[in-house]
């Protein structure tokens, strides 16, 4: 199973990957990355990775010189992508989920992390990762779907659905539980 969610910027595609991953965390290993927005004074100074196996924070993206590479005015570290890369891999072997937020353009600035969405793209293991519009088409083969501040929520139980569904587990029985070593609740609400 491999989804990708696209849409407009602000419409909520990295909140809908928290919420998957707040909800899932504590029943599945899941494993990969959200790109956080650096806040100050309600203006965005850059980018964090933040890595969902172990919830640490790195500076990817930076108005202040943390690189040599720019991109859209912003400093790019790509030795911080690049590391957290490494670490997702030695993680990935014992993973339920990858979730990747997001394959976009200051990302695919890594030939490390190109490298790495091929290898993903080929593997078996359950993948939600938000895809920046311009790589719709590189991605045509695979589920996309796209978000909308309106269908937020629809989208949402799709991909929960998706994946009762899928190899994350057996079955979904009337009481919401499933039985087995996943023992994953239904999340409810938004």
């Amino acid at each position: 199973m491999k989804i990708f969610i696209s849409g407009m910027p602000g419409v909520g595609k990295t909140t809908l990957c928290k919420k998957i991953y707040e909800n899932l965390k504590n029943k599945i290993k899941i494993v990969g990355f959200l790109t956080l927005e650096k806040r100050e004074k309600n203006k965005r100074i850059g980018f964090e990775i933040f890595l969902l196996h172990n919830e640490k924070h790195f500076t990817f993206a930076s108005k202040e010189k943390i690189g040599d590479k720019i991109y859209a005015g912003y400093y790019l570290n790509l030795e911080v992508l690049e590391n957290s890369i490494n670490e997702i891999e030695k993680e990935m072997k014992n993973a339920n989920l990858l979730i990747i937020d997001e394959i976009g353009k200051m990302e695919m600035e890594s030939n490390k992390f190109k490298e790495f969405v091929e290898k993903i793209l080929k593997s078996e293991i359950p993948l939600i990762a938000t895809l920046h519009r311009a790589f719709i088409s590189k991605f045509k083969n695979f589920e996309i779907l796209w978000l909308t501040r309106e269908n937020f929520n629809e989208t949402y139980e799709k991909i929960i659905e998706k994946l009762w569904a899928g190899s994350l587990v057996a079955k979904r029985p009337a009481d919401n539980r499933e039985i087995g070593s996943s023992n994953l609740p239904r999340p409810m609400g938004p």
